[in-house]
């Protein structure tokens, strides 16, 4: 059996190198709003940025009913929100499980 190379390890798991890439030249644009990043931080907007597009745009692209040619975009805006958007979400997952359990 031949050995898995790291792209196919990724797959397994979920992880999308096109969305990846593309969340990373989001992240890429986002900071050109930035001015007061040390490199650590940008490095971390950029991998944050990658990693947002790449496990989340899937779930968005099936939630919206987009077509693959639109998920690419979406990735690209994934990434240029980033954790914003991550923290976004869960605050809204938060707001719809306390409205299920009132009356």
């Amino acid at each position: 059996m031949p050995q898995k190379d790291w792209i196919a390890h990724a797959l397994d798991y979920g992880f999308s190198v096109v969305f990846f890439i593309a969340g990373v030249f989001g992240a890429l644009a986002s900071l050109l709003r930035q001015r007061q990043m040390s490199f650590s931080e940008r490095f971390i907007t950029i991998l944050s940025g990658g990693g947002t597009a790449a496990y989340i745009t899937p779930m968005i692209v099936d939630m919206m009913g987009l077509r693959e040619g639109s998920s690419y975009g979406m990735a690209f805006v994934v990434g240029f929100a980033g954790l914003k958007l991550v923290e976004w979400m869960i605050a809204a997952i938060r707001d719809r499980l306390i409205n299920s359990n009132k009356p």
